[in-house]
């Protein structure tokens, strides 16, 4: 139980850790929307000048206005040739606007944004030109200009909730989550059919670890699009924040019925399952991770799973996981996970029969790390099989000494004398084993064990 709630600390603590990067891989919402007639009449605005609000026109300039008019909207190219024909250094700053903006129509966003700073630095309060820069530095995914014209934009009054929506994507990918939430909390309230800002407000939320306020927005949004996967995985984030993980998998589950399972939600479900102390479900699902191309994910749960396998017996499951950690995790792994993993097949191999290979493997490992307790204690248990007990001892004890290790090699080590027929010494070294962790099944055999030593006293 105490092994169960130390998991369950850790795997909540490094959610939020793991979220951050979910966040961060977040749809950017102007990937289509820029090129949305909607959003250019709203965001950026028609061909017209707010004569109160923006820079004046010439009326010259009013001339060559109505020229590119009638060249819109089938001849934007023939538009934009003809403006930058005409604009001179002393142009308006509205004309700099206009050709940015029919660049920014056909998708040209470097010119858009070169000429939109040019009116910008023109005439600075130029509102729909700084509102329409941050625009472009989201999509060009410039996120500290995109605040620095979208703040800008805010403060020369602009009110729509697009502006507020980008603010708070860019405050979410900044990592300034405080920000963003006030930003996307704006938007939703501007636009509250909007489903992009409240899908940042909720990953936002769910960063914070405001786990019940992130599970409300999530409903909403899958009530509105119940086939989009993602807010069924990021919603079952929240419900595990708190602690309704059998709803967690649930969702999950539903995707993987969906068909919509991806690596990383066929990862989290396995870990859901390892809490839950369900190995086989959770070897299922680790696999199923592994199987989709899991490259990304943590390989400390599927180390746990393989090795409740082996310690299980079920070595034929271990090592299809394990070989396949291996395929999928080479290169990547800490020198300590690499380690594991090696150990891990070492034991495999000792179970099949295959102990002269599993004990190249193993002094390779003791080499590489001496006190790597896991691989002394099955290294002792080669020599043990092999008979020879004086390097057998050896491995259990320099084992004894690592406090992972102590418990199960003291038990490895009484059994050896077990089979040696030395009873005292193994009733000294299953006491000290109960002493440091005690266990109901080695009560049992250090109680037995006492008997024999006992009978054997007495015989003689």
């Amino acid at each position: 139980m105490k092994k169960n709630i130390i998991w369950f600390i850790i795997f909540v603590l490094s959610l939020s850790s793991h979220l951050s990067a979910q966040s961060k891989r977040q749809r950017n919402p102007l990937e289509q929307m820029y090129k949305d007639p909607y959003w250019q009449k709203r965001f950026v605005g028609d061909l017209g000048f707010l004569t109160d609000r923006e820079p004046g026109i010439s009326i010259e300039e009013k001339e060559l206005l109505d020229e590119v008019k009638n060249l819109l909207p089938n001849r934007g190219e023939d538009a934009i040739e003809l403006l930058e024909e005409s604009i001179i250094n002393t142009s308006s700053a509205a004309l700099s606007f206009l050709i940015g903006q029919l660049n920014l129509q056909i998708g040209n966003l470097q010119a858009a944004k070169s000429y939109m700073e040019e009116a910008a630095n023109k005439y600075p309060n130029y509102l729909r030109a700084q509102r329409t820069l941050g625009l472009i530095n989201v999509h060009l995914e410039n996120y500290d200009q995109a605040v620095k014209h979208l703040t800008k934009s805010i403060s020369l009054g602009d009110t729509e909730g697009r502006t507020y929506g980008l603010l708070g994507y860019c405050y979410q990918i900044k990592g300034i989550p405080m920000a963003a939430e006030k930003a996307y909390g704006i938007a939703v309230i501007t636009e509250p059919d909007n489903n992009d800002w409240k899908n940042g407000l909720a990953r936002n939320l769910l960063d914070q670890d405001k786990f019940l306020e992130s599970y409300v927005l999530f409903e909403q949004l899958i009530l509105n699009n119940p086939g989009n996967a993602d807010n069924w995985m990021l919603q079952a984030k929240s419900l595990i924040g708190l602690n309704r993980i059998d709803e967690a998998a649930a969702n999950i589950e539903i995707i993987t019925r969906m068909g919509l399972a991806q690596p990383e939600s066929m990862h989290l479900l396995g870990d859901i399952y390892l809490l839950k102390n369900m190995y086989d479900a959770a070897n299922k699902a680790y696999l199923a991770s592994l199987d989709k191309g899991s490259i990304n994910n943590s390989i400390e749960g599927p180390l746990q799973v393989a090795d409740s396998l082996i310690k299980s017996g079920s070595i034929e499951d271990a090592s299809i996981l394990v070989n396949k950690l291996k395929s999928a995790y080479r290169g990547k792994m800490a020198d300590d996970e690499e380690l594991t993993l090696l150990t891990m097949q070492s034991q495999i191999a000792v179970a099949q029969g295959l102990s002269d290979k599993a004990k190249a493997t193993l002094d390779k490992i003791t080499k590489r790390d001496p006190l790597r307790g896991r691989a002394l204690i099955t290294l002792g248990e080669y020599y043990s099989d092999n008979a020879n007990i004086e390097k057998a001892k050896l491995m259990f004890e320099r084992a004894e000494q690592l406090d992972d290790f102590r418990t199960e090699a003291l038990i490895s080590h009484a059994r050896l004398m077990v089979f040696e027929n030395s009873w005292s010494d193994a009733t000294e070294l299953l006491r000290d084993a109960q002493s440091t962790d005690h266990n109901d099944s080695v009560q049992e055999i250090l109680e037995q064990v006492e008997r024999i030593r006992r009978a054997t006293t007495t015989s003689f």
